[in-house]
């Protein structure tokens, strides 16, 4: 399935590939809300303002879930991404993380 992104009452809700619905109001992860709040990021062309605070915020709380060195560096390589301007290749390491925590608990 091709990957579906769409705004929808100014939230962003995308569909990837695994049929992942994330909307910023069915995000319930750490790793989710980074996510999202990345793709909504990009989607808008903001780089700054409400909308790097809110991916501030998220990239906070998966910083705090994270368990280990690696985790915790993969949130440092997103933040130095947002900050830089490479927001799709900050979306694409949160992608990764998504994927592993799917590979983890299915």
């Amino acid at each position: 399935m091709a990957r579906l992104c769409a705004m929808v009452t100014g939230a962003a809700c995308c569909c990837s590939k695994r049929r992942r619905v994330s909307c910023a109001q069915e995000a319930r992860t750490p790793a989710e809300r980074a996510y999202v709040s990345i793709m909504q990021m990009y989607l808008l062309g903001e780089s700054g303002g409400a909308a790097y605070a809110q991916v501030a915020d998220a990239l906070g709380g998966l910083m705090a879930d994270a368990r280990h060195d690696e985790a915790r560096q993969m949130v440092i390589d997103i933040s130095a991404d947002i900050a830089s301007g490479e927001l799709y290749r900050g979306l694409t390491r949160c992608r990764k993380i998504l994927n592993s925590i799917d590979e983890v608990t299915h």
